[in-house]
């Protein structure tokens, strides 16, 4: 994030006391607060919407103790979306179990659903791409709010884009896969990266293979060792966008193959 949309975001974002929490949870359509007060879920997330352009972001985690976050956003605000990047991000680096893109995906589903229910017409940005050239007209509602999700492969694959080299069987290769369903990505290596793919999606159908690079074995130990703390089973690691960003840096003295991109 730049300097200037950190500490845009810093003074909009706050913590939310127990009794706060407490309150929030016990008013009628808050079940999923009321539930991690008392225990029974994990975390919540919440679009707190106050009928004038204006609305709350609201984490609320019971995983050890209970505490709340909010960040004070809105229709009006200047680089909204970037600002709920910016607070997902913040979660992601207070709690390591959440995914970033996740939590942003879910306050815009959230964001959307407080629009529409309060008049507004809503469109995520595949939608509104696929308009383009139509003569589109929304009758009655207060208007039209884009709300943009992430798609997560398609995030992963642009920070992998560039220059790519043919495939060399015989060659090691270092690669990355990602497992949606648990957010883990594996830094693994294999000669034959599409066979490992198809080996490791036998038992979970969901593996995509990120990108992969000629190198040799040793560079997979290297990483490992980097990226220790993110170790989750094996070879399985939560690593969040700028890990990629730092994994392309390092990786790019190797050639990466052509269907990487």
């Amino acid at each position: 994030m730049k300097k200037s949309i950190s500490e845009y975001v810093s003074k909009r974002i706050g913590k939310i006391d127990q009794r706060t929490i407490i309150e929030f949870g016990n008013e009628p359509d808050n079940l999923q607060v009321f539930n991690v007060v008392r225990g029974l879920e994990k975390e919540a997330y919440s679009v707190q919407y106050n009928n004038k352009d204006d609305y709350d972001l609201i984490y609320i985690s019971n995983r050890e103790k209970l505490i709340g976050f909010y960040l004070k956003s809105g229709l009006n605000i200047q680089q909204r979306t970037t600002c709920t990047a910016a607070f997902c991000q913040m979660l992601h680096e207070a709690f390591d179990e959440i995914d970033e893109i996740d939590a942003f995906n879910t306050y815009q589903k959230l964001l959307r659903a407080v629009l529409e229910k309060d008049g507004f017409f809503t469109l995520s940005d595949q939608e509104y791409s696929s308009m383009k050239g139509e003569n589109v007209v929304f009758k009655g509602g207060k208007g039209v709010v884009l709300i943009p999700f992430i798609r997560k492969i398609e995030l992963y694959n642009s920070i992998f884009s560039g220059r790519t080299f043919k495939d060399s069987p015989e060659q090691n290769k270092i690669y990355l896969m990602l497992n949606p369903d648990t957010n883990r990505i594996k830094i693994g290596h294999s000669k034959k990266t599409s066979y490992r793919e198809g080996t490791l999606q036998s038992k979970e159908p969901n593996i995509k293979l990120i990108c992969s690079w000629i190198a040799p074995k040793n560079v997979e130990t290297e990483l490992h060792k980097k990226y220790e703390s993110k170790r989750k089973r094996g070879e399985w690691f939560n690593l969040n966008p700028r890990d990629l960003k730092e994994i392309n840096d390092l990786m790019k003295k190797y050639k990466k193959i052509e269907y990487c991109s």
